[in-house]
């Protein structure tokens, strides 16, 4: 058998979820679990992140239910199998579940050969969708592995019209009507708006006229980006595919259209930040991206993932949904000019979310001793107030404390009230025109270069490079 199949399973019952993961067999059906999840939130935010070949849901939950569920994340995870929990009286919502694109469903309680039963149907499906021109297209543009390609070389030897010689197009556009009275052709869309094109070659393509039409298109802002090749039913048609892709692409000015997928380990550090929700660290990465990976090793499906995650992690910190996801390559370079321009604006919105959550409500805490100590901490911050003096206070340990900030807040004092000063000075250079020596001072810091340290450190940018953006924000308003 192939590589296993990922599964999520979410059902607001924790008993049903326990009963689901533990207890059934999953290697018969050759797959594995890769998350739970009793709230269907969570599975909202992080579902996009997973990419599970199959998703198991409860069609009932509280807040968000099965189907609203299913439907948010079509876009975000478009090729995810959703197979439906569901009583006996559910039938109208099983239905229109189906309706709705649903691989499957099975009753509750669960029986394990239905279950079984239902996976193994729903795998033959992915396995023939994987097979699929489209899917084994996206495997040739976006990954280096060129196994596929006697695959995808055959589903082309099966177009009757198709000679050995022929052309690509690639178009950020759907160019249909342009093509239609006067060449043959088969289409493949790749992502939202990118579209591949085996044209017969009789010459059309290469003609001033389709050109000039074509320059026309992306002057108007109707066409994104444009790129023609001949090839041949041969070894050299993958490269061919991804030169094309590249081409097209290359309005994206930042290239972030390289084959290696060298940036996973990137993306891969990148979401287990978002995923402990260490916003600091993710700001890091993203303002360190560009000295790391070169033009060669970035992706562009993975800058989708890198935008997505960022933007994700910001949303969740301030307790919303991220529903605005771009979906694909496309999307981003119709959002972004360069790949710097958005790194930079990843690394701003990074920023100010450190700035804007720095001073957690206490509402949000279990502890009331606790409580009282970051009630104390929010307000004393800008004094010189240690681990050692805030024990004494409170009548606890140092080591206690320490142990409380993890439970609470998953960070350390230090980090806690580092974040306090730093957002505190972000809003004194925004709002005044006080020295940034004085700022530092006035927000606890002992030595102005550990202050600008810190800063650049924490928030990706020198104090006077933050105040300069910040009036030049307000100048542009």
């Amino acid at each position: 058998m192939g590589d296993k199949n990922t599964v999520v399973v979410i059902d607001d019952e924790s008993h049903v979820v326990n009963r689901i993961v533990l207890a059934f067999d999953w290697d018969i059906v050759n797959a594995e679990v890769v998350a739970s999840f009793t709230d269907s939130q969570e599975a909202l935010q992080k579902l996009p992140y997973l990419s599970p070949d199959i998703v198991i849901s409860d069609i009932r939950m509280p807040v968000i239910d099965g189907l609203t569920l299913f439907e948010k994340l079509k876009g975000s995870c478009p090729y995810s199998k959703f197979i439906f929990l569901s009583g006996f009286n559910e039938f109208q919502l099983i239905k229109k579940a189906l309706q709705l694109g649903a691989a499957a469903y099975c009753l509750k309680p669960v029986d394990d050969e239905e279950l079984a039963d239902t996976l193994l149907k729903t795998s033959k499906e992915i396995e023939n969708e994987k097979l699929s021109m489209r899917y084994i297209l996206e495997s040739l543009i976006s990954e280096t592995d060129s196994s596929i390609l006697p695959l995808f070389i055959s589903k082309l030897n099966e177009i009757e019209y198709l000679t050995h010689h022929f052309m690509i197009i690639c178009a950020i556009c759907d160019i249909s009507e342009e093509l239609r009275y006067y060449t043959k052709y088969i289409s493949i869309q790749y992502d939202t708006c990118t579209f591949f094109y085996f044209v017969e070659d009789n010459g059309f393509i290469r003609t001033q006229g389709f050109q000039n039409r074509m320059d026309d298109m992306i002057s108007s802002g109707k066409a994104k980006g444009f790129s023609s090749v001949d090839a041949e039913l041969d070894a050299t048609l993958g490269e061919k595919l991804q030169i094309v892709f590249s081409n097209a692409h290359s309005s994206f000015t930042g290239n972030i259209i390289g084959r290696s997928p060298s940036t996973s380990g990137f993306l891969k550090e990148l979401k287990a930040c978002s995923h402990d929700g260490d916003i600091e660290r993710m700001l890091y990465l993203i303002n360190d991206f560009e000295d790391e990976y070169s033009i060669e090793e970035r992706n562009a499906n993975e800058a989708v993932k890198i935008y997505n995650t960022a933007m994700g992690a910001i949303f969740h910190k301030h307790g919303q949904d991220f529903d605005d996801q771009i979906s694909s390559p496309s999307e981003l370079i119709s959002e972004f000019s360069t790949l710097e321009n958005m790194m930079h604006y990843l690394s701003k919105q990074l920023g100010e979310c450190i700035a804007e959550t720095a001073g957690l409500p206490i509402s949000n805490l279990k502890s009331a001793v606790f409580k009282d100590i970051i009630s104390f901490i929010n307000k004393e911050y800008c004094s010189s107030i240690t681990l050692q003096s805030i024990s004494l206070r409170f009548s606890i340990t140092p080591s206690y404390l320490c142990q409380m900030f993890q439970k609470e807040l998953g960070m350390t004092f230090t980090k806690y009230i580092t974040r306090l000063r730093i957002a505190k000075a972000a809003r004194l250079l925004s709002d005044t025109n006080l020295p940034i020596a004085s700022i530092s001072d006035e927000v606890g810091f002992a030595q102005y270069y550990y202050f600008a340290k810190v800063f650049k450190k924490t928030m990706g940018t020198t104090p006077s490079e933050y105040r300069d953006r910040k009036a030049n924000d307000q100048k542009a308003q």
